[in-house]
């Protein structure tokens, strides 16, 4: 009976043992990529090792699996793109970017084409625009004058000794009209007209002796009016004025001998005395230190530039000086820049080129004359003076 039962329990034990194999009650770590599912307690395994899950290579990482973070392999390395004036050097794989665009290498504009990028041909703005004008509206009359880009006159005496004076812009437009009745019936004696960049001023003389002198500006708004007492005008000598201001002042001088007939302020329309106008002027000088008239003739800062436009001593060579006093470049003939960054020049004292500020010919052969200048100070028209006394009048944008 004793043997039956300990043959019951050994068969029990190795059924028992033939369930669960070595017996353990397992706790099991997960499968990875190189080991399959493992106890913990034994080391027994069940199932496959996962293999790795491989996230392929970047530019900047090898190939790298998912799940155990094991690398295999080198990085791709970036591919790059070279940098162009809109974006900076850029890889084609990844899009990552390294330094800064490229700046745009600008060939200026010419008659014929836009400021164009001599890198990517990128354009900017329109072709220089070049209009020779046509002013014979103010032919036919005793005197003409073209003031400034928007403004001209033109003078005429109808009837007998009464002076007619139209205003016009320049596509012969008319504007408005004055005049001076100089007839001796009505008592006058002599009369001036004179234009100036910011006004004008008429005049007109007396039997006494007395000039009344008016000044207008270019509304025909009268600025200020003016009898001056003297035996100094007409018999061939008139008024005259400063052609610019100074801070607002100008100056009215007989225009034989000089000497000053009053001052006043342009913008405010009052007088002023000869001590303020010499203040005004002092304050707004512009010659700089480095000026002598042993070295130029002519020296003034232009007024789109930082360069100032100079001559030789006696005059037949016209440039530009840096703010130092160094000659940048010297030509037979040149002119000041207008608002939109163009001047004329001359080699040969009869041909001109057109410039840009930075000295480079974007026209070549624009004009022929003897001499070019800015028709006012702030503008875009040229006036270019011509052998027979007629002038070219030419509109540079």
């Amino acid at each position: 009976m004793k043997k039956k039962v300990l043959a019951i329990i050994l068969l029990s034990a190795l059924a028992a043992s033939m369930i669960t194999g070595c017996g353990c009650e397992h706790k099991w770590a997960k499968a990875t990529c190189k080991e399959p599912k493992t106890c913990k307690l034994c080391g027994e395994t069940e199932g496959e090792p996962l293999g790795h899950e491989w996230a392929e290579a970047t530019c900047e990482k090898p190939k790298t699996c998912k799940r155990c973070g094991k690398e295999s392999g080198e990085p791709l390395g970036h591919e790059w793109e070279e940098a162009t004036c809109e974006k900076p050097k850029t890889c084609k794989r990844c899009g990552a970017t390294e330094g800064e665009p490229l700046e745009h290498d600008w060939a200026p504009a010419t008659p014929d084409t836009p400021k164009t990028c001599r890198i990517c041909g990128a354009t900017e703005g329109d072709p220089v625009s070049i209009e020779f004008l046509d002013v014979s509206f103010l032919n036919g009359g005793t005197w003409s004058f073209v003031i400034n880009d928007d403004l001209c006159v033109k003078e005429y005496e109808s009837p007998s000794n009464v002076w007619n004076y139209e205003f016009f812009d320049l596509s012969g437009n008319y504007l408005y009209g004055t005049e001076l009745d100089c007839r001796m019936s009505n008592g006058h004696k002599g009369h001036s007209f004179t234009v100036t960049e910011d006004c004008y001023i008429m005049s007109m003389g007396i039997k006494n002796k007395t000039s009344t002198l008016s000044v207008y500006d270019y509304d025909h708004r009268l600025i200020l009016e003016k009898e001056v007492k003297s035996g100094k005008l007409f018999g061939g000598q008139f008024p005259d004025m400063d052609d610019s201001n100074y801070n607002g002042c100008k100056r009215v001088f007989n225009d034989t001998t000089g000497d000053p007939l009053f001052y006043f302020n342009v913008n405010t329309g009052r007088e002023v005395s000869e001590e303020e106008y010499i203040i005004a002027v002092e304050n707004s000088q512009d010659t700089p230190a480095f000026y002598s008239e042993e070295k130029y003739g002519y020296c003034k800062k232009d007024n789109v530039t930082d360069l100032y436009l100079v001559s030789t001593p006696d005059r037949s060579r016209w440039g530009y000086a840096d703010s130092d006093g160094n000659e940048i470049a010297m030509y037979m003939d040149a002119s000041g820049f207008n608002e939109s960054g163009y001047a004329l020049v001359s080699s040969d004292g009869r041909t001109y080129d057109l410039i840009d500020t930075e000295l480079n010919v974007v026209g070549n052969g624009i004009v022929q004359g003897n001499s070019a200048y800015l028709a006012s100070t702030h503008g875009n028209l040229f006036k270019i003076d011509q052998a027979d006394g007629s002038k070219i009048y030419l509109m540079v944008k």
